[in-house]
């Protein structure tokens, strides 16, 4: 009997819509040999002239040296999908990026430069999808607003809450945070990111299905955490992340699926480390497995 590939397909489509956050173009995991984080962030403070210790990258930083300057983040964010003929699957979303930071009193001023997307999914999924070099070279910097108590191990640290559009303009959206995301792709608030004359952000699946897929992405997010040491901070990350497919081809690729958030500290979690010395983002990618010690699927377990 010959194998049904018109079933096959379309089994497995739906996994590839479901990978539209992601943006690594290794076909092995960017997390793999990666050691876990030992620091809960309960160090007490340390006398000026006896320096706490620095995580890798952190050169010479001392508190007297203050916060302005290079740093670096990732952060993670875990969705539960419920996906037609494959069930639910859990989706670890993972950004990298470049920081320029400042700071007057305790508030400080983020700039952040997104170097790459990663979308690992936990269960056996055996699709990729390719996050295209120029959708990443078309985020925009953008300005983030946080605080930071002291320059002591221990003080509280948070971002406030941002909303980022990715193929969407959010200023035509009246209530930015809450209004559906449209799913017409002639709707006036898509925006062709990459400008490769398809509407919103282009992301092209490789592995059964061989396509693009055209979405338009919201994410809102906040931290909360400490600084651990002199050169690295770490916390809890809070997100809602929305995204609405709007074409795709082949069109076996343009359906919608909901995703939901998984409630769970260990797999919602961020680090921000001092950099000795600016980087681009090939550096930071290149160096992210010594500069970043959390790896989101050692905590993570396949659902049943």
């Amino acid at each position: 009997m010959r194998p049904d590939f018109s079933r096959i397909l379309t089994r497995f489509s739906w996994a590839a819509i479901l990978l539209v956050l992601a943006a690594c173009a290794a076909p092995s995991s960017p997390y793999e040999d990666w050691p876990n984080s030992e620091n809960d962030g309960d160090e007490a403070p340390l006398p000026d002239d006896d320096p706490m210790p620095r995580p890798p990258g952190a050169g010479d930083w001392r508190a007297e040296d203050g916060v302005d300057g290079p740093w670096a983040i990732e952060y993670v964010f875990a969705y539960f999908a419920d996906m037609p003929v494959l069930g639910r699957v859990q989706l670890i979303m993972s950004a990298f990026s470049l920081l320029d930071i400042t700071k007057d009193q305790g508030a400080l001023t983020l700039k952040e430069h997104t170097c790459s997307y990663l979308l690992p999914i936990v269960e056996d999924v055996p699709l990729n999808l390719i996050f295209p070099e120029a959708a990443i070279e078309a985020f925009p910097e953008r300005q983030r607003n946080g605080s930071l108590a002291a320059l002591e191990a221990g003080a509280a640290f948070g971002l406030d809450e941002t909303i980022d559009f990715f193929g969407g303009d959010g200023s035509r959206f009246a209530d930015p945070a809450a209004d559906p995301l449209p799913t017409d792709p002639d709707d006036p608030r898509v925006v062709d990111l990459d400008a490769d004359d398809h509407p919103g952000m282009t992301l092209r699946t490789t592995g059964v299905i061989q396509g693009e897929v055209y979405v338009m992405l919201r994410v809102q997010y906040r931290l909360e955490g400490a600084l651990v040491n002199f050169g690295r901070i770490e916390g809890r990350t809070f997100s809602t992340v929305d995204m609405a497919t709007l074409d795709g081809e082949p069109a076996l690729l343009a359906g919608q699926i909901p995703l939901s958030p998984i409630d769970d500290p260990e797999l919602n979690r961020f680090q921000i480390v001092r950099l000795s010395v600016p980087l681009d983002c090939a550096e930071l990618l290149a160096q992210s497995d010594e500069l970043f010690t959390y790896d989101p699927l050692d905590y993570a377990e396949p659902l049943d």
